[in-house]
């Protein structure tokens, strides 16, 4: 029988091995944010998304970028470090919710499970596990 703390680093590997994948290593390190912007023109649909400035800021450039008729509203960020990576694990995990380039169709109950995901992860990362 396999112990917690052999079923922590297994899941901590599991996740970097993830978070490996795709991504860009030049962000690794870098402090920033991930966050979640809803989307205004479209019922349940969230980027998820990382800055390594203001996510505020970041989500005020949305409604240009994405040329919808109002703008986002940040609903939740993170400070952590290599956001890209954490974005990365994010978009993997809701795959099948996808929409367009980083949207997602997510309900109230996928965001609280990214919320209690990344906060998970980063408690792995902070604690050393």
């Amino acid at each position: 029988m396999i112990g917690l703390t052999a079923q922590l680093n297994k899941l901590l590997c599991v996740k970097k091995g993830i978070l490996m994948v795709g991504v860009d290593r030049r962000g690794m390190g870098v402090i920033g944010y991930v966050y979640l912007a809803e989307c205004p023109d479209i019922s349940d649909c969230v980027k998820i998304g990382y800055t390594t400035r203001s996510p505020a800021l970041r989500v005020s450039q949305l409604q240009e970028e994405y040329g919808t008729s109002r703008p986002f509203t940040l609903y939740r960020s993170w400070k952590c470090k290599s956001p890209s990576m954490m974005e990365k694990l994010t978009h993997m995990e809701f795959k099948e919710s996808h929409f367009y380039r980083e949207m997602y169709f997510l309900d109230e109950h996928d965001i609280e499970d990214i919320a209690k995901d990344i906060e998970f992860t980063l408690m792995l990362f902070k604690t050393g596990l």
